[in-house]
């Protein structure tokens, strides 16, 4: 591969840009249109989640990072960073690797956006006028749930004396997801992570159901969780050093929350769309 990306921007990819950098209410769920023209058609639809055939397949080949751009974070000085966000998109498409579409609010409004990407890639991206830095992903520490008490009671609580550490993953969680196929499953992930942490006294570790993303795209409504979210329980408060260190080491753990999980609220019958 070149070590540099020409700019290529499609009309339909800044059609798409509006609801990518809409902002998130507590309400109703921003769903990305299906991708029509992102993937040839003559091919069946890919299951949520990819499908390789070992755990970790994408490692050595495409994990997530961090892309980090010159941008303010104040709300009104927005629209440099979407532009960069439609020139990078069209640039990282070219080379079979995603741009997660970007959202934010006035109160959290970041110049960084999160990609699956080829190490190849990342390292062209470095060089693009306005990149200030292309990082490998780190999801950090567990963050309290940042969704409305509407949406938290679509989600399930925990047992008594025990916490719901909720593991987000990338780009399974992504309303995107369906232009690339080279990740593990949520699945899979959790049926690896309850074999290794097996060992973990008062651990459980299970996939969250949800709906595909090109069923959700394609319906008129849809009240559930996201995709591409694990559930593991813990005792009490703190997260067990070798789950921890399990979780964070996957090249797919986008970011981890306590109690709750992501759901979608899209509802216009109920004034929710």
């Amino acid at each position: 591969m070149s070590d540099t990306l020409t700019p290529s921007v499609n009309r339909r990819m800044a059609l798409r840009l509006a609801a990518g950098a809409a902002v998130a209410s507590s309400g109703c769920s921003l769903l990305q249109a299906p991708e029509e023209d992102a993937a040839d058609p003559s091919k069946k639809p890919r299951p949520n989640g990819g499908s390789p055939s070992t755990p970790n397949a994408a490692v050595g080949t495409r994990r997530l990072f961090t892309i980090q751009v010159e941008g303010s974070s104040k709300w009104e000085e927005r629209v440099p960073i979407i532009d960069k966000w439609n020139e990078l998109s069209g640039l990282v498409s070219q080379q079979g690797d995603l741009l997660n579409t970007w959202s934010a609010t006035p109160e959290d409004l970041k110049p960084e956006f999160t990609a699956w990407l080829k190490p190849a890639t990342a390292a062209a991206l470095r060089k693009v006028g306005g990149v200030k830095q292309v990082v490998v992903h780190k999801p950090g520490d567990p963050v309290k749930a940042t969704i409305g008490p509407l949406r938290q009671q679509l989600t399930e609580p925990p047992a008594d004396g025990k916490r719901n550490l909720i593991v987000i993953l990338g780009p399974n969680s992504w309303s995107n997801s369906t232009r690339v196929s080279d990740f593990e499953a949520t699945g899979k992930i959790a049926k690896h992570w309850a074999q290794d942490l097996k060992s973990v006294e008062g651990v459980s570790v299970e996939a969250i159901k949800a709906a595909e993303w090109d069923v959700i795209n394609k319906a008129a409504m849809h009240i559930g969780p996201n995709p591409g979210q694990i559930r593991i329980s813990v005792e009490g408060d703190a997260v067990p050093e070798k789950v921890l260190r399990t979780i964070q080491s996957h090249p797919q753990t986008e970011r981890l929350q306590w109690d709750h999980a992501e759901v979608i609220y899209n509802c216009p019958p109920c004034g929710r769309g």
